[in-house]
């Protein structure tokens, strides 16, 4: 079976340019776009691939330039107060289509 990609097109600020993703930051764009006010871990954690939800970030913003902010949220835990981040897509990126044999990034 066939790796799934899907394309997008990126506003950097030196111009558009075309980016081809596949696997975790694949699907971590795609939910990024689609959820304007951001996601958490725990959001995308629902669908099974979150856990490391921090580390596709990392590779979006390092490997390939986008700027993803990072909100801090309080939230209660068992002990105290603790605090979960929340991922927003600051960079323009529209998804343009897809290649392979499933509906997902896999």
């Amino acid at each position: 079976m066939a790796r799934l990609s899907r394309k997008f097109i990126v506003d950097y600020p030196s111009g558009q340019l075309e980016l081809t993703l596949t696997g975790q930051p694949c699907r971590t764009l795609i939910a990024l776009i689609e959820y304007p006010k951001g996601i958490t871990s725990g959001d995308v954690s629902v669908w099974g691939w979150g856990y490391r939800l921090s580390a596709y970030v990392h590779q979006l913003r390092h490997e390939h330039g986008l700027d993803i902010a990072m909100l801090k949220e309080p939230h209660i835990v068992p002990g105290g107060k603790g605090w979960h981040g929340r991922y927003k897509l600051i960079t323009t990126v529209k998804l343009l289509g897809v290649e392979g044999f499933e509906n997902d990034c896999s």
